[in-house]
């Protein structure tokens, strides 16, 4: 529980953490710590950007009183190994995560705030949204889904797009040079 943003009185926070520790200990990837340190940037600023923006978790209701107290919530996310789709895997970790997470009930009694481990509700998650990452090879005519790390690496182009149930688009990245037609 922390105090509100000073321009949101009435609404939670909710961050995203990617770690690959996992990875920095192993001799392929000794060599590309900058390239980790970017990827894993990379890879949680765009899972903050679409929750945050399509509106995915209900941050007012992470508000415990308006102006004074809020939950301030982390999504922590560890790689443990690395087969490629990197983006789509911990999207849906950190969705996941999110759904199954439970907070504890809070009341006031008089200016004391009381904390009830014994009860406990659900994050208000109103929708969820699933991403997919196409990856583009040269000389093949149509993209990869679900690409291992040698598909990943021989792609020159990549396309995540994460839409919801109701067909909405709650966000899209695009890395590299795409040679295809908009349809």
């Amino acid at each position: 529980m922390v105090s509100p943003k000073p321009g949101k009185p009435n609404e939670g926070d909710l961050k995203i953490n990617v770690e690959f520790a996992s990875l920095m200990h192993s001799a392929e990837y000794a060599q590309q710590t900058n390239t980790l340190s970017e990827m894993r940037i990379e890879i949680a600023s765009f899972i903050d950007k679409v929750l945050k923006q399509s509106r995915t978790t209900d941050r007012e209701g992470l508000c415990i009183i308006q102006g004074k107290l809020t939950w301030n919530l982390t999504v922590e996310l560890q790689l443990l190994n690395d087969d490629g789709n990197l983006i789509d895997a911990f999207f849906l970790a950190a969705v996941l995560a999110l759904k199954n997470t439970r907070l504890p009930e809070v009341t006031m009694k008089g200016d004391n705030v009381m904390v009830n481990n014994a009860k406990s509700n659900y994050v208000n998650v109103h929708h969820l949204p699933i991403c997919s990452t196409f990856y583009f090879i040269p000389r093949i005519s149509f993209p990869i889904v679900d690409a291992c790390a040698k598909e990943e690496r021989l792609a020159t182009a990549r396309l995540s797009i994460c839409m919801n149930v109701f067909e909405d688009v709650c966000g899209m990245q695009t890395l590299g040079q795409m040679d295809i037609e908009p349809m």
